[in-house]
């Protein structure tokens, strides 16, 4: 059973490495929190887009309200092959932000 097996296997023991073992774990761990650094990282990157009657309920609004907000400029459309889509980033950067 190598160290890394050992840690994952969650057992509560006391364990005396070798410098090299340590660097191991070392190497490791920095390894994984990378990784899971670059999939968060990843994940927040990927643009997601909302057709209206997704929006409507993700913002707890009227499609009635909504058309409002379009002609007033409020909130603009894309166009993703020619269907009206609203970019998640943009709204929630919108609606989340303070200076609303």
């Amino acid at each position: 059973m190598n160290v890394i097996t050992l840690i994952e296997s969650g057992v509560g023991i006391n364990v005396t490495l070798t410098p090299e073992q340590l660097i191991e774990v070392i190497d490791y761990v920095v390894q994984k929190t990378k990784n899971e650094f670059e999939q968060e990282l990843i994940k927040k990157n990927v643009e997601t887009y909302m057709n209206s009657k997704e929006l409507c309920k993700f913002l707890d609004i009227d499609d009635t309200t909504l058309w409002r907000w379009e002609k007033r400029s409020y909130i603009t459309p894309i166009y993703v092959g020619g269907k009206k889509r609203y970019k998640r980033s943009e709204i929630e950067k919108r609606f989340t932000s303070t200076n609303n």
